[in-house]
């Protein structure tokens, strides 16, 4: 493995800052650096970066993207750790406009005001998320994932497990594209909080939010499990709520 560890960098990328370039990264991993502005360990700029069995851990930015900060950038995520990162937005990730597809993700202990796990924004294509992890997050809005903007969200075959957040600790979809999620599961979530109608796990918010949630499993969180608000459209299909707990 290579390791890019305690830098600080102003200006973003506290360990890595691409523009206008393509990249693979292979075994690759972020250790303990630091920016005072976007992307902890890294911050990537109208280019192409791609992401292969690495970690990304324990980076904090200031503004956006504890781990990774990505603009205008196409991103392709296969087998990769992003764990224990810190930001205001998107502690561990930050996407906005561009492309994002990612297979195999473990996103736990990462802790954000907004979107715990991962932020994504506004991007041009929809983003898919399959196969991945989230664990542990913690969020004022959306613990494990906040996406807003008019982008597309997929989830499919993802586990969330005992994220957590004042609202939606598994999943916050505000004024989003057509999204879906499928074959996923969400458990032990809870939230802080005092408006009983709260949800738990999923807040479908704003009139552009149009999801689809199909054959997915919601077990043991607190409260509400999912709230459609202020115009938001949802279909719920072949899909399990037991359990839950009144708050």
């Amino acid at each position: 493995d290579n390791t890019i560890t305690s830098s600080n960098l102003n200006g973003g990328g506290g360990g890595m800052f691409l523009n206008d370039c393509s990249v693979e990264l292979l075994d690759v991993n972020f250790n303990n650096n630091v920016s005072n502005s976007h992307g902890g360990a890294i911050k990537s700029n109208n280019s192409s970066v791609t992401f292969s069995n690495g970690i990304i851990s324990n980076n904090n930015s200031i503004n956006a993207g504890g781990g990774l900060y990505s603009n205008n950038t196409i991103v392709n995520i296969d087998n990769l750790e992003i764990n224990g990162n810190q930001s205001d937005n998107g502690g561990g990730l930050f996407v906005y406009k561009g492309v994002f597809v990612a297979d195999s993700i473990l996103f736990s202990g990462n802790i954000s005001s907004i979107g715990g796990g991962a932020y994504i924004d506004d991007t041009d294509e929809t983003a898919i998320i399959t196969s991945s992890r989230f664990i542990q997050n913690e969020a004022q809005n959306g613990g494990g994932l906040f996406s807003n903007g008019s982008c597309s969200v997929d989830i499919s075959k993802s586990f969330f497990d005992d994220n957590h957040g004042a609202v939606a600790a598994a999943v916050y979809m505000q004024n989003n594209g057509l999204s879906q999620i499928n074959q996923s599961t969400f458990l032990n979530h809870s939230i802080t909080s005092d408006d009983s109608n709260d949800p738990s796990a999923i807040y479908i918010t704003g009139s552009g939010a149009d999801v689809g949630i199909r054959n997915s499993i919601f077990y043991y969180n607190n409260d509400n499990d999912i709230r459609i608000n202020n115009g938001g459209y949802l279909i719920l299909t072949y899909s399990n709520i037991e359990d839950g707990q009144s708050g």
